[in-house]
C-alpha cells in the first residue's frame, strides 16, 4: 500500500505532464526521470505505469478515442511479462 507522499508525488507527475500539453503517453524513461528530479520517494515501477495509465486516460478522455491509449498500455504490459 503506498503513502499519502507517493500517491501525491504520482498526481504532481501526471500533472506535470498535462500541463505541458502531452499527446502521447510519455516513455517509462521519461516518467522515471521526473520522478528523479522531484526526489521526494523512491520510484517504484509501479508508479511509472500509475502516471503512464493516468496520463492514458486523460488522453483518450481529452481526444474521445474510447479507451486505445488505456488499452494499449495494458497490451504492452502483457507483452513484456509474457515470459516473466
Amino acid at each position: 500500500m503506498y503513502s499519502d507522499l507517493v500517491f501525491e508525488t504520482i498526481e504532481e507527475i501526471t500533472m506535470i505532464f498535462i500541463d505541458a500539453g502531452v499527446q502521447e503517453v510519455p516513455s517509462p524513461r521519461e516518467i522515471h526521470e521526473e520522478f528523479e528530479i522531484i526526489d521526494k520517494v523512491f520510484i517504484d515501477p509501479e508508479m511509472i505505469k500509475a502516471v503512464e495509465m493516468n496520463i492514458a486516460g486523460y488522453i483518450d478522455h481529452k481526444y474521445k478515442t474510447g479507451d486505445v491509449h488505456v488499452m494499449g498500455l495494458i497490451e504492452k504490459w502483457k507483452y513484456q511479462n509474457r515470459y516473466h
